[in-house]
Parts: structure tokens; C-alpha cells; sequence
């Protein structure tokens, strides 16, 4: 199950099942094993080119969403149906493509145990595509509500990855998802077979570099930034006990030296997980 758009102003997901499927019919890749479905995640967001419709459809998989009603938003909704579509159904990999608003870094999202050890996640070095140097992982709960997690739960999905492809904009977004595609669906599933576009074997420029959730960042109605607009991008360092925002008077302040990762200059109150402070493991 590959999923685009579920952040309906990430088009990158859109483009590259839309490429993929030229590739396919007119014979340049092959399907020689199981089957690939195609999940357009938030249509009405990627209709508007905004993020969501009023509540973030990446953050709706969870009990209290899934069986409101009725439906808090449109995104809420969406979930729903989403969830109703799929019951009963199985995936053995679920890939979950999205970018980012800031910058232009390329990472793999991976969850990890939540008693995983920092030697253990820096196993993931060098496991994923060149073209993808970040490996961001989190802990259940780190995210709520994420897709991946549900899929993990109620698709029996034996690999689950969201990939971050980069800037909205960037052009070389559809290339790392090719490449990672490459990597998933051609060498480690056998499924596809046939023709790459060119690039997508090898696009390094950076070791890997792999970072875990220390500690993660919600809006309310008083937070604001205070870092400069500068500073507000993935891998941006952060002293131990440097102020990076406030919540009205609050200050908040870094735990230890960390890495500020995708941080949004947009959000909602209600919106949670609009950053991460993580800890470099590798």
C-alpha cells in the first residue's frame, strides 16, 4: 500500500504514483510479484493545496477520531473512511510518502520499541537509500494518531515507512521517492522489475545520520517561536537549556543538546506534533 497526499499541500506521493503508472504501462517496470494499491490520502486538502481541512488528517487514526460523530472535520471524516475502506484488509508494506515546508532534507521515519536503546537505533544507519541521509524515529505516542501506526495495528503490515522527500517544491523530490521505491518495491521485495529512471540508484551527498524523539512539540492558542525564521528548519542545533519558543509567558526550553526536526510555521492550536527535539544517535 503506497499512500500520497495525506497532507493535501505534499504533492510529491501524487506525482510519483502518477509516474510509476506511466512506467508500468508502457512497459518500462513490471508487476512480477503480489500487488501494489494506491491510497490518496486526503483528497479534499490536495483539491485546496493546504495541509488539512481543519484538523491534521496524519494525526485522526486513533479511537477518539475514528468514532466521532459526527466527525469532527472533514480530515476526521476522511480517516473514517479510510479505515472503513480497508477493513479486512492485509499489507505486508506500507509506504507513506510526504515533504516538508522547511528546507529541503530527505528522511525515513521509522518507529522503533519504546524501550529501544540508542545503540539499537543507531543500527539503522545505512540501511535505507543514499538519496535519504536523515533516519528521524520515533516511539509509539511520540506521533498520535499517525497513519503507520494504525496500518502497523489493523493491515498486519510486516515494514511500515513514511519518507520525507524533501522540500514541497524541491525538484528533487520525485527522485528520492523513486529511489526509495526502488529500494523497497525492486531490491528488498522483489516486486518490481525492469527499467529505473536514471537517478534513482544513487543520489548521496551526506553520511546518514540517524536521530530519535527526545521530545515533541504541540501548538496551543499561546505558542509562538522565538527562534528566528532562519533557525526553523530540520537538524537545526539547540543547546541544552536554550529557549526555542513560549507557551503565553512560558518558556521552553531544550532538555539536552538536540536536533530541532520539521518544524511548521503554520499550524492550529489543535494541532499536535508540529516539531520534534531529537537526540543524534548515529
Amino acid at each position: 500500500l503506497i499512500v500520497g497526499a495525506m497532507h493535501g499541500n505534499e504533492p510529491v506521493g501524487v506525482r510519483w504514483v502518477e509516474a510509476f503508472t506511466e512506467a508500468v504501462e508502457r512497459g518500462a517496470l513490471r508487476l512480477v510479484r503480489g500487488e501494489i494499491h494506491f491510497l490518496l490520502g486526503n483528497p479534499t486538502a490536495f483539491a485546496q493545496g493546504v495541509r488539512h481541512c481543519g484538523f491534521d488528517l496524519n494525526r485522526a487514526f486513533r479511537s477518539e477520531m475514528l468514532h466521532k460523530t459526527p466527525p469532527w472535520s472533514p480530515d476526521v471524516a476522511r480517516a473514517q473512511e479510510i479505515v472503513a475502506a480497508l477493513a479486512g484488509a492485509h499489507y505486508d508494506v506500507v509506504l507513506d510518502l510526504h515533504s516538508v515546508s522547511r528546507g529541503d532534507p530527505a528522511m525515513v521515519v521509522v518507529q522503533i520499541a519504546s524501550d529501544a536503546s540508542d545503540r539499537e537505533v543507531a543500527q539503522y544507519k545505512g540501511m535505507f537509500p543514499p538519496a535519504f541521509p536523515i533516519v528521524f524515529a520515533y516511539r509509539p505516542g511520540d506521533v498520535p494518531g499517525v497513519f503507520l501506526d494504525w496500518a502497523r495495528e489493523h493491515l498486519g503490515a510486516r515494514e511500515v515507512y513514511a519518507v520525507e522527500c524533501g522540500n514541497h517544491e524541491s525538484p528533487r523530490g520525485i527522485h528520492r521517492a523513486w529511489a526509495f521505491a526502488r529500494w523497497l518495491l525492486g531490491e528488498r521485495w522483489g516486486m518490481v522489475e525492469g527499467d529505473w529512471p536514471a537517478g534513482s540508484d544513487a543520489m548521496a551527498t551526506q553520511e546518514q545520520r540517524v536521530y530519535r524523539v527526545v521530545e515533541r512539540i504541540d501548538a496551543s492558542e499561546r505558542f509562538a517561536w522565538t527562534l528566528p525564521k532562519d533557525r526553523l528548519h530540520s537538524e537545526q542545533m539547540l543547546a541544552a537549556g536554550e529557549v526555542y519558543a513560549r507557551r503565553g509567558t512560558l518558556p521552553l526550553r531544550a532538555p539536552e543538546e538536540v536536533a530541532l526536526m520539521m518544524p511548521a510555521l503554520s499550524f492550529a492550536p489543535q494541532d499536535e506534533a508540529i516539531a520534534f527535539l531529537c537526540r543524534r544517535v548515529a
